[in-house]
């Protein structure tokens, strides 16, 4: 219970920022006050407490995904401010696995299917959510185990990965590529895995529009929007 209204708030703290940067700076406090009062403990005393603190960001985990479900299942009730919410709770999942990364890693399935991007949310919110999932997946990669990787491996998530970045901007696009160079460069994958090989292949694709418009003018701000688009989505590839 306590659990549950504690990741309530912490969502709510999210809604009313705008952003998780506040909720994990002061996660990573918390943490960090934490261990430097460990310093005098002895060495079973400092590993009971961090690991009583890492069970609590796992129980805080386990309600913000509850909250997550729940707020599916009553998508009709709460359509008016449901992409809102729905940010919110992802974006303070993304807080915890920034301090607690290992936390998270058991709900990597549930989270997976967003990046999909039918959520039927605006293109900001969808944005939002892609890149926040990808975010999220950056950091559980580096704990995850070698099946859980080559799980994901074997199912859509490296061609989910590669759809967003030819369908957002380019702060999108740079968590997307992100998330596929981390489980590219896994120990657990060997160098013709498909998420590298998708990394690669989007570098080729972009280097070569790139040198397609050199020298297309002098003056950018007269380039079409979309080749503009698309130049700053190679960029932040390359």
């Amino acid at each position: 219970m306590r659990c549950r209204l504690a990741s309530e708030q912490m969502v709510e703290i999210v809604l009313a920022a705008g952003s998780k940067d506040i909720l994990a700076a002061l996660l990573r406090d918390l943490l960090g006050a934490l261990s430097d009062t460990d310093k005098d403990r002895k060495a079973c005393e400092r590993n009971k407490r961090r690991q009583n603190a890492a069970n609590h960001c796992g129980h805080l985990v386990d309600a913000l995904i509850d909250n997550l479900l729940t707020h599916e299942e009553n998508r009709e009730e709460n359509i008016s401010n449901f992409g809102e919410k729905l940010v919110a709770i992802i974006k303070t999942i993304g807080a915890i696995a920034e301090v607690s990364s290992r936390e998270v890693v058991q709900h990597v399935d549930t989270l997976v299917p967003y990046l999909k991007a039918d959520n039927n949310v605006s293109v900001a919110q969808e944005s939002c959510i892609v890149a926040e999932v990808c975010d999220i997946l950056c950091r559980v990669s580096r704990v995850m185990s070698q099946g859980e990787v080559m799980r994901l491996a074997q199912g859509s998530l490296s061609d989910d990965i590669e759809k967003i970045t030819y369908s957002f901007g380019s702060s999108t696009l740079s968590s997307a590529v992100a998330a596929l160079c981390e489980f590219g460069n896994h120990g657990a994958v060997n160098c013709n895995n498909l998420f590298r090989t998708k990394a690669m292949k989007l570098a080729g694709i972009f280097y070569r529009y790139l040198y397609k418009n050199v020298g297309l003018t002098t003056d950018f701000s007269k380039v079409k929007k979309c080749i503009r688009n698309n130049i700053q989505r190679a960029l932040s590839v390359l």
